[in-house]
């Protein structure tokens, strides 16, 4: 996962409970999704045209709505890889279904992807990206050291 990101300048979403899946000081990496999750890979997840959902169920507490933001996509098509057949399509529609191991899926993703010609490879796309991720990492921060500092509400009583 992280030699696909990497190559392609993915950003890279975790769902609940399961940030270890990868660095969480990586460039790219944006934070975990749903309860309690990151605004900033919310964002970028909301914004996609395509999702890469690599040995995830997709369950209700990574994709259902969160700080009052629906963000999982309405038209991106989503490519959803778990070794557990039974987990495929169970919470949320995937329109490419892969029974597999997740690790041998993106090890053969980035394969075909680097013999692939196309814009997936444009350096301008990747960089554009990458300022994204950036961005929505940055205003994310932001928002929540502002919250940090207000000051606490009176508690009536």
């Amino acid at each position: 996962m992280k030699a696909l990101a990497e190559a392609f300048n993915l950003p890279v979403i975790t769902t609940y409970l399961h940030q270890d899946v990868f660095p969480c000081d990586h460039d790219m990496y944006c934070g975990p999704l749903g309860y309690l999750g990151s605004k900033a890979g919310m964002h970028m997840i909301h914004e996609a045209d395509v999702v890469i959902a690599l040995g995830t169920r997709l369950g209700p507490f990574g994709t259902n709505q969160q700080y009052e933001f629906d963000y999982w996509p309405k038209n991106a098509k989503i490519l959803q890889v778990d070794v557990n057949p039974r987990m495929l399509g169970l919470t949320k529609h995937a329109d490419i279904m892969v029974a597999a191991d997740a690790k041998i899926v993106s090890q053969q993703l980035l394969q075909a992807l680097n013999s692939m010609e196309g814009n997936h490879k444009n350096a301008s796309s990747q960089q554009t990206r990458h300022q994204l991720v950036q961005k929505r990492k940055a205003e994310w921060a932001a928002e929540r050291i502002k919250k940090e500092n207000q000051d606490p509400q009176p508690v009536d009583g």
